[in-house]
């Protein structure tokens, strides 16, 4: 996990890439295209989400891997009361790697665990 929700850009990254919404210097928007970059699950300190019940689905079963899972439900309204911000990845990243998402990337403000008291139910399912 990182200490910051930051990175630079780098000549040679393989997600350094003219018109991926990476920029000069240190930013948020950076590791926001590093964390979206192929799906590959590059290691940051944001937890992905979507407001797509069907396709928060797709993600809790590893795309029908397992048979149940669960749903994590959160109120975005008390992000700022908690210390949590949001990035809406359509905003940063000019081709998301799968737009039907509508990906909001969450991050506590101490780059750890998103605090309880935004997370309204945890619902368990099974297909």
């Amino acid at each position: 996990m990182n200490d910051i929700f930051a990175s630079y850009m780098q000549c040679g990254q393989e997600y350094a890439q003219c018109g991926s919404g990476m920029g000069c210097g240190l930013s948020a928007a950076n590791e926001v295209v590093k964390h979206e970059f192929r799906q590959k699950g590059n290691p940051t300190s944001g937890i992905s989400t979507t407001p797509h019940l069907v396709r928060a689905k797709v993600y809790a079963t590893r795309e029908g891997e397992y048979p149940s899972g669960h749903i994590f439900k959160i109120d975005r309204t008390k992000f700022s009361l908690y210390g949590v911000t949001e990035y809406i990845v359509s905003e940063i990243v000019p081709f998301p790697s799968i737009p039907e998402d509508e990906e909001i990337i969450i991050v506590a403000s101490d780059f750890g665990p998103i605090p309880d008291e935004v997370i309204t139910s945890i619902d368990y399912f099974t297909f």
